[in-house]
């Protein structure tokens, strides 16, 4: 019994100087490619961390690396909850609720740049709602004008994103990342989209905090009252369009953490049901 008493004494002891080794020499980093947004390390790694090293490559990625990476997740997370809330909305409102277009990251026609992007699709959305406002309205004409719109005038082709992307250091003070041409982020087929520009994100103590979108309705609903007042009105167009230029951070928008491989903390499931319900879900 006396032996027994020791040997579990003794077990104790050791059990007890284990933890504490564990936790003078083990911590916790962190790594957003992991399922909890975290990895255990020794001591050693998460010094390194704290200086700054990507501990899968084992390296100090540079900034401009960082960001891209981080921006290539955020477009590509982004690319797939807009193709979730598709699937969920055919399965659950039918086949008719499902993008005719697939979404995807579309270039511009050539002759369209950052400086004239608003007054060209104004040019082109407007030589095209007249006939359809004269024709109340009709469905299959609004999709033909539609799609005039999109192939003909705008000229669209699917591409990778990061074809164009670029991280400006110093714009206005900030670091932003976008594109070197208006991109057309299609979200729904032939009703809406989002236009991208030069500070699609900007980067806040290596945060990505969500910048300027245009949000480009183009299904010439008689009710889109958001297109005309901006197409009709010039002080809304204008301030639109000095809006486009600010480089300020938007709350609304995700904001999300960077860790030292450029991998985000951007909860796809979570997005997903959040995104889902705004649309109608």
């Amino acid at each position: 019994m006396l032996f027994d008493s020791k040997f579990k004494k003794i077990c104790w002891i050791i059990f007890a100087v284990v933890i504490i080794l564990c936790v003078s020499f083990i911590r916790t980093v962190p790594n957003y490619s992991k399922k909890y947004g975290f990895e255990i390390v020794h001591l050693w790694d998460y010094n390194k961390y704290n200086q700054g090293y990507c501990l899968a490559e084992n390296k100090i990625l540079d900034k401009e690396e960082l960001y891209k990476r981080a921006i290539g997740e955020y477009l590509d997370k982004q690319l797939k909850i807009d193709k979730m809330i598709d699937e969920w909305r055919a399965d659950n409102y039918g086949s008719r609720w499902k993008s005719e277009m697939e979404i995807g990251y579309y270039e511009l026609d050539s002759e369209i740049n950052l400086n004239n992007w608003l007054e060209k699709i104004k040019n082109y959305y407007m030589d095209l709602y007249i006939p359809v406002e004269n024709t109340d309205y009709d469905l299959n004409i609004r999709e033909k004008a539609t799609s005039k719109l999109l192939f003909e005038k705008l000229k669209i082709i699917k591409i990778n994103p990061m074809k164009y992307i670029n991280i400006n250091f110093n714009n206005f003070g900030n670091i932003t990342a976008g594109f070197d041409k208006p991109i057309l982020f299609v979200t729904y087929g032939l009703w809406n989209s989002k236009i991208l520009l030069d500070n699609v994100a900007i980067f806040e103590n290596d945060k990505l905090v969500g910048g300027y979108k245009f949000y480009f309705d183009y299904s010439f609903s008689k009710y889109n009252n958001f297109m005309r007042d901006i197409f009709y009105d010039k002080e809304k167009e204008k301030y639109e369009l000095e809006k486009s230029k600010l480089v300020k951070s938007n709350k609304s928008y995700p904001n999300v953490k960077i860790d030292n491989c450029g991998n985000i903390n951007y909860d796809i499931e979570n997005e997903f049901i959040m995104a889902r319900e705004a649309k109608g879900g």
